[in-house]
């Protein structure tokens, strides 16, 4: 920390922290709207639950295979509106036309056309991401500013979120009396227009960012297709990186599978309306965790972090599972004792989720710029997000397999749960481990991860110092 003074940081502008951090929302609308493709695949396009289950995984597996091929080309992309926006809007384009197709054209339709459109829209998302990714590795690389961003994505991710579950479960849902096609056309109208939104604000934060003296290698270094794979088996922090947050992600997103939402709150608790106001009600407490956590982010490290609050993590999803078990959950919504206790602890779990959340961006960012100092000068932003992504993107994609066969082995083989099926033991039983059981295996694997990880403040400090003085020697 010596020489963290003599540092050049390339800093922002405090408004464009808070304007550019807003990004990631744009992946989130098509990623919770695709939620609930499993409604439509089985209503619209006649495919069994196991079927549909199989193809996302699939084509989740095909979104990793697609990433090195789009990284290499974001990362050849030299403007005059830059590197990362042109392909950010792509991204954004292809994901709409597909999403009109397969929510409104071409209904009814059959197995084929629902995969060559799932796939296109895949094409598409990856776009998004890997270059938003890259983006957000040359925005600032101040570990302050990082910090920050981290914490404004993961805080403008909760809102979206809540707002989102409460429109689903409150709003569309009520009107059109259950997850039906009209609803789900509903959303995927309203998810587009939030997101082209979002995308004109974040690319006016970045603007001023996204050009050639801050995107292109440094000391002559070019960029080669092969990189990504010498990086996943080169950088152990990467490795450690993945192994963490893939495994809270394919746990994350099994639990909050659209699914796994309407069994847990439609049928174990018999209140699904109950769901969207809980994300409502728990927005603010969790945000205030989140600062706390971010805050020691900023301090101590984004490794301790990860540490401190996948433990607190794993407690209170384990209460969760006690309180449902012995608690009586139809209680919860009615019985002021229990009610309380349960938003107590639901707070703080998702608090500690949305604090491995924040730094998850920050620690990416890190492991571009070590990565930097490794090769001797390649930028490779969306090289690294895409090295983490193909990877994350394999091992969660097992999530709509795990919570489909889940379902399928209790009987669910041509649906899928609703309000008003019967309470019975399987089904609790699958609920609970699917909504806090496999979490609570994802912070395990989290805290094993972090054991190898070796990028704390020190070394972070060290490395934008070897950064700083390379760019002044050019």
């Amino acid at each position: 920390m010596e020489n963290a003074k003599d540092i050049q940081y390339n800093r922002v502008k405090p408004w464009q922290i808070y304007a550019w951090s807003i990004h990631d929302v744009v992946a989130n609308c098509f990623l919770f709207l695709m939620n609930f493709v499993l409604y439509l695949a089985i209503g619209e396009y006649a495919i069994l639950t196991t079927t549909i289950f199989l193809i996302l995984t699939g084509s989740r597996i095909l979104d990793g295979i697609t990433d090195p091929i789009i990284a290499y080309i974001v990362e050849r992309t030299d403007s005059k509106w830059g590197c990362y926006r042109p392909m950010m809007v792509l991204g954004y384009a292809i994901c709409c036309i597909t999403v009109l197709c397969m929510f409104f054209f071409c209904i009814p339709g059959n197995l084929v056309t629902f995969i060559v459109l799932y796939v296109i829209y895949i094409i598409g998302y990856s776009f998004f991401i890997t270059s938003s990714g890259g983006a957000r590795a040359i925005f600032t690389n101040d570990p302050i500013q990082r910090g920050k961003m981290g914490r404004w994505i993961a805080v403008f991710i909760a809102l979206f979120y809540s707002a989102a579950g409460y429109y689903v479960s409150n709003v569309v849902v009520p009107a059109h009396g259950g997850i039906v096609t009209s609803a789900l056309q509903q959303l995927a109208i309203t998810f587009m227009i939030v997101a082209g939104i979002v995308l004109v604000i974040a690319i006016k934060a970045i603007k001023d960012y996204d050009v050639p003296e801050r995107y292109r290698c440094i000391n002559g270094k070019t960029v080669s297709f092969s990189d990504m794979f010498v990086t996943l088996k080169n950088n152990r922090n990467l490795q450690m990186a993945i192994v963490a947050f893939g495994s809270d992600k394919l746990c994350t997103q099994s639990a909050s599978n659209s699914a796994v939402t309407m069994a847990v709150w439609g049928v174990v608790a018999g209140n699904y309306a109950f769901s969207g106001q809980l994300s409502m009600i728990t927005l603010v407490p969790a945000i205030l965790l989140m600062f706390y956590g971010t805050n020691i982010a900023m301090k101590l490290g984004n490794k301790m972090a990860v540490k401190r609050f996948s433990v607190l993590g794993i407690l209170f999803a384990a209460a969760i599972i006690l309180l449902f078990a012995f608690g009586g959950p139809e209680n919860i919504g009615t019985s002021i004792p229990i009610t309380a206790l349960f938003l107590v602890l639901y707070c703080l779990y998702y608090g500690c989720q949305q604090v491995n959340t924040a730094v998850i961006r920050p620690m990416v960012a890190d492991v571009t710029d070590s990565e930097m100092v490794r090769t001797g000068g390649k930028q490779l932003g969306a090289v690294i997000n895409a090295t983490f992504t193909f990877a994350d993107k394999v091992i969660s994609s097992l999530a709509s397999t795990v919570v489909g066969f889940s379902f399928a082995l209790i009987g669910y083989t041509t649906t899928l749960p609703q309000t008003g099926d019967p309470k019975t033991g399987p089904i609790v039983a699958v609920a609970l481990f699917l909504w806090m059981g496999l979490p609570i295996l994802g912070y395990i694997c989290s805290l094993v991860a972090m054991k190898f990880y070796s990028l704390d403040i020190d070394s972070v400090s060290e490395i934008q110092k070897w950064i700083s003085d390379n760019r002044k020697a050019e």
